[in-house]
């Protein structure tokens, strides 16, 4: 074994052991529509206008993740769903990975040290990774968070790489926001660095942002972040732009690991103004969307390492018994190979089984209306669609042509009156019944318990069948209140 793998033998066994928590099936329904648009893109090139929902877009196509989404097509025509949960996973394992190895050799803690807050922060930011554009943007910010501790240890050449990682990244995901919100932080807050270097930094940061432009879309791309940001109803709509509700257990992880970042900084000797002002930046905007909590994940991973580390050693004299524990004598030489082996062979046995098509094949059905939207393909071709927005994203998958599809997470091109149209239906408000004449649609696919089912049913559609595997219905508008099969009884989607 090298003398480098020897020394990071621990990390990079955490990494590996955290392949079981972000290799993921096909979770977000968002990657159906991806599909699609990829599909599109190779066919067609890439959309000007918003090509799969009958709602009117307000803005116009931005192919902000045409990058990704090609290259997820490939991967799905090349190994099946299977392929694509697998490197996405390896992706967002090597961004923490990375994220923990940017750590000073100096301030390097030990090895299990490391590796448990690594553990710690992939448990943190399981719910939000998988196969998704953000894992990118994570990966992303990780790459520069490395680069930027680079040149804070007296490298000015990795500089040079900045502006190359950037012209990717914003043609991968508009994260790309993300990674310059990082450098500006090291420059405006690093400190006993020369002139010279801040001022290099200084250009790098400017040399990024534009080479942002380097997309199809230009400049219109910064306009799609802001539109994006600034909608006053996406968080209506999209669950993860959302403030976290703390009742949820997996956010009561990234709960815990905040408190711990911030004993361990109350205990450690001395803090860094740069490492106080990104975690606290991160956990600010986490707190205003828990879609960012995999990103104050990835800060926090190394922070609570290093400061852990330093907590432990200036106190540890108050708990001798820990103390005694921790001079335990060291495993012998073999011990660490066997145990990466072990690590490795668990990780395999657990992931494996996962990424086989039949496997993706039972996920889709079970958390998707596979077999309603089979029944729509079948009987009700080429009819407008009514579905939650959790379903939109697989529906604009299985129906990219025809613009059958309601709305879908696109939300910076849909623009603020479609969400308020889907919202005004959705919610039930008033005027529900008559937006859903006004936009033509006599068919839908919903929950069988959702709000929306009971209503439909009450104003007189039908249930067409159901989908016991995903808990679906079909329903379509009849002429009679209440005809058709009822919610529990109607017949099973073939």
């Amino acid at each position: 074994m090298s003398a480098m793998l020897r020394r990071n033998a621990w990390v990079l066994g955490a990494a590996v052991l955290s392949l079981v928590l972000t290799v993921q099936p096909f979770r977000d329904s968002d990657v159906w529509w991806h599909l699609a648009v990829g599909h599109y893109i190779l066919a067609h090139g890439i959309p000007s206008v918003e090509p799969f929902s009958f709602l009117h877009a307000a803005h116009p196509w931005v192919g902000q993740q045409w990058l990704y989404e090609v290259g997820l097509v490939r991967l799905v025509d090349l190994g099946g769903p299977g392929l694509a949960s697998l490197v996405m996973g390896v992706v967002a394992s090597a961004a923490l990975l990375i994220a923990a190895l940017s750590i000073p050799a100096e301030r390097r803690p030990a090895g299990p040290v490391m590796a448990a807050a690594l553990l710690l922060s992939a448990l943190v930011a399981a719910q939000l990774l998988g196969v998704r554009g953000q894992v990118i943007s994570l990966f992303g910010a990780a790459l520069v968070l490395h680069l930027v501790m680079r040149w804070r240890r007296g490298s000015t050449r990795v500089l040079l790489a900045l502006p190359v990682v950037f012209a990717v990244w914003a043609n991968l995901h508009a994260g790309f926001v993300i990674g310059l919100g990082i450098a500006l932080v090291a420059l405006l807050t690093v400190r006993g660095v020369d002139r010279r270097r801040r001022l290099l930094l200084g250009a790098a940061i400017a040399a990024s942002a534009v080479a942002t432009l380097a997309n199809p879309a230009g400049p219109a791309l910064w306009g799609y972040v802001a539109a994006t940001f600034s909608d006053p109803t996406i968080t209506g709509v999209v669950t993860e732009w959302r403030s976290p509700d703390f009742h949820d257990v997996w956010l009561r992880l990234f709960e815990a690991e905040a408190i711990l970042l911030v004993v361990a900084w109350m205990l450690a000797p001395r803090r860094d103004l740069f490492d106080l002002v990104l975690a606290g930046g991160v956990f600010a905007a986490s707190l205003q969307a828990q879609r960012n909590v995999s990103l104050f994940a990835l800060v926090a991973a190394p922070q609570l390492a290093v400061y852990g580390a330093a907590a432990w050693q200036t106190h540890r004299a108050r708990l001798p018994r820990l103390t005694r524990l921790a001079r335990r004598r060291p495993p012998p030489s073999w011990f660490g190979a066997a145990l990466m082996a072990v690590v490795v062979g668990g990780t395999a046995i657990a992931v494996v089984p996962q990424l086989s098509r039949d496997s993706a094949a039972r996920y889709q059905a079970s958390h998707e209306p596979k077999a309603a939207a089979d029944y729509a393909a079948a009987h009700l071709a080429g009819r407008r669609l009514y579905s939650i927005d959790t379903w939109g994203g697989y529906l604009a998958g299985r129906f990219p042509t025809g613009r059958v599809v309601f709305v879908y997470d696109e939300t910076g091109v849909f623009g603020t009156a479609a969400l308020q149209t889907y919202l005004h239906i959705h919610d039930l408000s008033p005027d529900w019944d008559t937006l859903i004449r006004q936009e033509g649609i006599a068919d839908a696919i919903v929950p069988a318990g959702a709000q929306e089912a009971a209503a439909l049913h009450t104003l007189g559609w039908a249930v067409d069948c159901r989908d016991s595997t995903s808990g679906s219905v079909v329903m379509s508008s009849t002429a009679t209140p209440g005809g058709g099969s009822g919610l529990d009884t109607a017949p099973a989607c073939a």
